[in-house]
């Protein structure tokens, strides 16, 4: 909940942005990703039930099968990471654990993972002071690069998209006359068949000139048993029941987008397991003096293995 003077600074603040960059203001997925946005032309509507649902994205149940590619926990060694992700070559030394994660530092980077959960970050300490920029495209290829070689293969990356981030001064305090760029931000999700995995994800943060500043990784590994990735259901009796489980939110009757996610469950032994549903993603309610925010739900389709 928040203020409708909070959602207006927010807006204000992404549309600022994009004025600048020409970009849309990115929708967020369940963990703070963007998340996909169709042309507005690609509506499919159906009322079903009170509601109106679009399902442009549900053309048809998907067939999914777990790739037999994936990010191992291994991939999660400091030593690997430093010098397959970061390509940094100075002397790693260990600096003692931080909760469940193992600390690092080189004379470049500070670095700390938990293979257990599949989650890491890394921090350059020092960034370079290159004045030069770099394009877009150019940061997107080496984030993907450096990604692959430390150990996502293609068959797991549902999608990738880089976006800049802006500040108004001049990085010691003082306004410029306008925005300026500050970093590139590549956002990589874990899915494949079309059918993301929310919350799996990492995200590679470049310098203006193009110089990796950051690393945050969640990608836990795959069990090799037990997905649940097909669904008995047809496509109306899966229309049917999103409609049903939506009344049975409280939330009123209005329009909803929906589309298939991949939900993640933690095993016992700490690799995840993926089951098939529908995402149902839900408008802001205006209450007046308060904003209700959007809201993404998950409904149960029956999924098996």
């Amino acid at each position: 909940m928040r203020t409708k003077t909070m959602w207006a600074v927010v807006m204000m603040g992404c549309a600022a942005a994009c004025g600048v960059t020409g970009c849309a203001a990115e929708p967020e997925g369940p963990s703070g990703e963007p998340i996909e946005v169709r042309p507005a032309e690609v509506v499919n509507e159906e009322i079903v039930g009170g509601w109106t649902l679009d399902v442009a994205a549900l053309k048809a149940v998907p067939t999914l099968a777990a790739p037999a590619a994936r990010l191992l926990p291994e991939a999660f060694d400091p030593g690997r990471v430093q010098r397959d992700l970061l390509r940094d070559d100075g002397l790693l030394e260990p600096k003692g654990r931080l909760r469940d994660r193992s600390r690092s530092e080189s004379s470049a980077f500070a670095i700390e993972v938990d293979p257990a959960t599949g989650t890491l970050l890394a921090i350059r300490k020092e960034a370079p002071s290159a004045p030069a920029e770099v394009d877009e495209a150019g940061v997107t290829e080496d984030a993907k690069d450096r990604l692959r070689d430390f150990g996502i293969p293609d068959e797991e990356i549902g999608g990738t998209i880089t976006r800049r981030l802006l500040g108004e001064d001049n990085g010691r305090g003082t306004r410029t006359e306008g925005p300026r760029l500050v970093a590139y931000k590549t956002f990589v999700t874990r899915g494949f068949g079309g059918v993301l995995v929310p919350g799996h994800r990492a995200v590679v943060t470049h310098g203006p000139d193009g110089s990796l500043r950051k690393v945050l990784v969640k990608w836990p590994a795959l069990s090799t048993t037990g997905h649940r990735l097909t669904t008995p259901l047809t496509l109306a009796a899966i229309k049917n029941r999103v409609a049903t489980r939506l009344a049975e939110s409280g939330r009123p009757r209005g329009r909803a987008v929906l589309g298939w996610m991949q939900e993640p469950t933690v095993g016992e032994d700490g690799s995840v397991r993926l089951t098939l549903k529908v995402a149902a993603r839900l408008p802001a309610i205006d209450h007046g003096e308060i904003v209700e925010e959007p809201v993404i739900e998950a409904i149960d389709v029956d999924a098996m293995e």
